[in-house]
């Protein structure tokens, strides 16, 4: 959200000013990063800690004078490290997390999990901010980040859903320096949520990172098509809501024409109820085209072959770049026979792909 914000260190100085006067009793004369540091302190926060949400206000002061680097990601990821932080402090203080604060995180959805400090989902937020907090140096930054995705990876596969935790667990990978685990996150995601704005925006920045090759037939073959479908551009509590609204306008229009036996209400209840059909035959075609080809990622750059075997010809001019998208028709032998975003059809090892939902 920062980074498209008119101006991010501003966005971000008063999200964590929002979050830090929800969560703590500051007075409202505490606006300046010494103030805010003194009340902290006085609410019981340990010193180092007060200090580091001073800093990060601090820091978007500074940027907010300084050329634009970039677009304000450095300054999101210091910011929830700080809150992550404060978080852990209530932790083991209190025993217990708040849910408000959770939501800080991006975590409110499953904040029922994370009730206690040796819950995965905590353990995440603390190994992303102590990737956060080492930002200057990515070699130690890395492993840190691999550790909350790893943690995330578990939270999902436990059954926890939602847009948020998507979020976190796709920026995880990303910033671990995996790639193609964070559009198969992100993919999980908008299969969960398909309607999830935020995560298809960050799919589209994740694809647009993939390193296609500028010659050859490649880049055409693998580059993911936007389809913009019903089921995403419409949540599901939203097509309920629509289709209510659609049966009630033609059962109102039938009832109508009982009354009055003219013919218009007649054609109209007939029109509401074909809209109606027509939208649930899209949405019912919609997930059965998710289900019916499963869809993988690409782990690494890997030949694309005619056959079962590397011992095939090659499909393309050159192999298909870590993050493509593929769809499997079948498999044999360890090898999946996929389609690719253009068409084109090939053998990929198993081995090579993660899949992922959507």
């Amino acid at each position: 959200r920062a980074a498209r914000a008119t101006d991010p260190p501003a966005a971000i100085a008063s999200a964590v000013l929002e979050y830090l006067r929800d969560r703590f009793p500051l007075p409202q004369s505490a606006v300046t990063p010494s103030e805010l540091e003194a009340a902290l302190r006085a609410a019981d926060v340990p010193e180092p800690l007060a200090r580091e949400v001073a800093d990060v206000f601090r820091a978007c002061d500074r940027a907010r004078f300084a050329p634009p680097n970039d677009s304000g990601l450095s300054l999101a990821a210091g910011a929830h490290a700080a809150v992550v932080r404060l978080e852990t402090e209530q932790v083991r203080s209190e025993g217990r997390v708040n849910r408000f604060a959770l939501l800080a995180v991006l975590l409110l959805p499953c904040a029922a999990r994370a009730a206690y400090h040796n819950d995965p989902l905590v353990a995440a937020a603390e190994a992303f901010a102590e990737g956060a907090a080492l930002r200057g140096d990515s070699e130690k930054a890395r492993p840190k980040f691999a550790r909350a995705a790893e943690l995330y990876d578990t939270v999902w596969n436990r059954g926890a859903r939602s847009s948020e935790l998507a979020l976190a667990r796709a920026r995880a990978h990303r910033l671990a320096g995996n790639l193609p685990r964070a559009i198969a996150a992100l993919r999980d995601g908008l299969a969960a949520v398909p309607s999830a704005r935020e995560l298809q925006t960050e799919l589209a920045d994740a694809r647009a990172a993939v390193a296609y090759p500028l010659e050859g037939t490649v880049g055409a073959q693998c580059r993911a098509r936007e389809v913009f479908t019903v089921a995403a551009r419409v949540s599901v509590a939203e097509a309920w809501v629509l289709a209510g609204a659609l049966w009630f306008l033609a059962c109102a229009c039938a009832a109508r024409f009982i009354m009055t036996r003219a013919a218009g209400w007649l054609w109209t209840a007939g029109a509401w109820a074909l809209v109606l059909a027509a939208f649930g035959v899209l949405w019912v075609h919609d997930a059965r085209a998710r289900a019916d080809r499963p869809a993988h990622v690409l782990l690494a750059d890997t030949v694309l072959r005619t056959g079962n075997a590397a011992s095939f010809a090659e499909r393309l001019d050159s192999p298909l770049p870590a993050g493509a998208e593929v769809r499997e028709l079948s498999r044999r032998g360890g090898w999946a026979q996929v389609e690719l975003p253009g068409g084109a059809v090939g053998w990929l090892p198993l081995s090579a792909l993660v899949a992922c939902a959507g």
